[in-house]
C-alpha cells in the first residue's frame, strides 16, 4: 500500500509539473493567429525612431491576433483576414506603442470603482506576482484594459530544474460592472515571452497609445500605414 501511494504521489508531481510548464513556458506560439495565404490583406508601416522587436495585430473582437514580420523600424502583417485591427508594437528599448481601443477614458468612475478595478485585475492571475494596468477605458457597463504582468519568482522547468528567466505578458481583460465592483468576463493574451536572466527584477515596458495603430481596416490588399510619426520622449 505504501509503494501505491508513494507511486500516485509521483505521478501527481510528475503531471503537475507538465501542466505548469505547458502552462507557462514556451507557449507563445500558441497565442497566435497562422497567416492564411489565401487572404490577401494586410498590414505595412514603420515607426520613425526605434528598433522593432514584436509587432501584433489584433482583431476588435480579440480572437485573431497575428504576429507580424519586423525588421528595424519596419512592421508587415500578410494573409491576416478582413476586419478592423488594432497594431501593438514593442521595441528593443522595451517601449510598448499601441492603438488598442478600449473606449472612453475611466476618469469618470467613481474612486471606488478604480480601487476595484486594479484589485480584480491583480487577483486573476498571482502566478505573475507583479502587475500593472497601463490603460483602461469604459465601453457602456464593462471595462477594457491593457494590462501588462512580470513574474520574476522562481520557475520550474519540467524536470525540475530552475529557469534562469523571468517570464513578461500582455493581455487585455474585459471586465463587466457589479454596483462598486467588476466581474472578469474574458482576457486575450497578445504577448508571452520567458526573458534570459532571472533575478533582475524587470522593469515594465514604457507605454503610448498612438492613434495612428488603431482602427486599422483591412479588406483584400495591403493597408499601408507608411512612417508613424513617434513623440521625442
Amino acid at each position: 500500500m505504501k509503494h501505491i501511494l508513494i507511486s500516485i504521489l509521483l505521478a501527481s508531481v510528475c503531471l503537475a509539473a507538465d501542466t505548469y510548464d505547458k502552462r507557462f513556458v514556451d507557449t507563445a506560439g500558441r497565442i497566435y493567429t497562422a497567416a492564411d495565404p489565401s487572404n490577401s490583406g494586410g498590414i505595412t508601416g514603420s515607426l520613425s525612431k526605434g528598433v522593432i522587436t514584436y509587432a501584433m495585430a489584433i482583431d476588435h473582437d480579440r480572437k485573431r491576433v497575428y504576429r507580424g514580420e519586423v525588421k528595424g523600424s519596419d512592421f508587415s502583417f500578410t494573409g491576416i483576414a478582413v476586419g478592423k485591427y488594432d497594431i501593438v508594437l514593442i521595441t528593443s528599448d522595451n517601449k510598448l506603442y499601441e492603438g488598442l481601443s478600449l473606449g472612453e477614458p475611466t476618469k469618470g468612475l467613481p474612486p471606488v470603482l478604480l480601487q476595484n478595478l486594479q484589485k480584480r485585475v491583480a487577483k486573476a492571475d498571482e502566478f505573475y506576482n507583479r502587475s500593472v494596468i497601463h490603460r483602461a477605458g469604459i465601453i457602456e457597463e464593462r471595462a477594457l484594459t491593457l494590462v501588462e504582468r512580470i513574474r520574476d519568482r522562481k520557475m520550474l522547468k519540467q524536470n525540475a530544474d530552475v529557469m534562469d528567466a523571468e517570464m513578461r505578458r500582455l493581455e487585455v481583460i474585459e471586465l463587466t460592472k457589479s454596483t462598486d465592483d467588476w466581474q472578469m468576463s474574458s482576457s486575450r493574451h497578445f504577448y508571452r515571452e520567458a526573458e534570459p536572466g532571472a533575478g533582475r527584477q524587470r522593469a515594465f515596458l514604457e507605454p503610448k497609445n498612438i492613434s495612428a495603430l488603431g482602427n486599422i481596416r483591412v479588406v483584400d490588399s495591403v493597408k499601408q500605414l507608411g512612417t508613424i510619426a513617434l513623440p521625442f520622449k
